[in-house]
């Protein structure tokens, strides 16, 4: 098995956490569908502006701007990150977004609390069983992506700490 997608999760700080970014696992399934970003499709950022169904913002140039994720800025390399594993669970109200990369694209996706579910669900596995642990929802699409051949950001919902950043502005 090749592990080609890796997906970390962003934590707010708390007393329980070692590490803001956790890696949660590594696999080689995609994570997330990654659209094909047209010209067409995409529109400049500004915060007055926006999106229609099926278009995305974009910020050229994004590893420049102030308030680039510094990750994003270095070669990701999977041990630089601590495994959280079976751990997750102790952090899963914490998770303030997720991120997956392979290659050079990341892909974001947003967790808020509607995002985690909490009920009795019946897993249609080879045994089928009630399981009563929290799941994420992982969306088909990403929140955002960052392509960093392009060095550019597509997204459709603000990551929190860009919305921050943006707002300083």
């Amino acid at each position: 098995m090749i592990i080609n997608y890796h997906l970390i999760a962003k934590l707010r700080k708390n007393k329980k956490a070692d590490s803001l970014f956790s890696k949660v696992l590594s696999t080689d399934k995609s994570i997330f569908e990654i659209p094909d970003l047209n010209v067409s499709d995409t529109i400049e950022y500004s915060p007055d502006c926006n999106i229609s169904e099926g278009e995305w913002f974009k910020i050229n140039c994004f590893a420049s701007k102030k308030y680039c994720l510094d990750f994003l800025k270095v070669q990701f390399s999977s041990i630089d990150y601590k495994s959280i594993g079976n751990k997750l669970i102790n952090h899963i109200d914490n998770i303030e977004y997720i991120y997956s990369c392979t290659e050079e694209i990341y892909c974001f996706q947003k967790i808020s609390k509607s995002k985690i579910i909490r009920k009795k669900i019946l897993s249609c596995s080879n045994e089928p069983k009630i399981k009563e642990e929290p799941l994420i929802v992982i969306s088909g699409f990403p929140d955002a992506i960052y392509d960093k051949n392009k060095d550019t950001l597509f997204l459709k919902v603000l990551i929190y700490y860009i919305e921050k950043q943006l707002k300083k502005k």
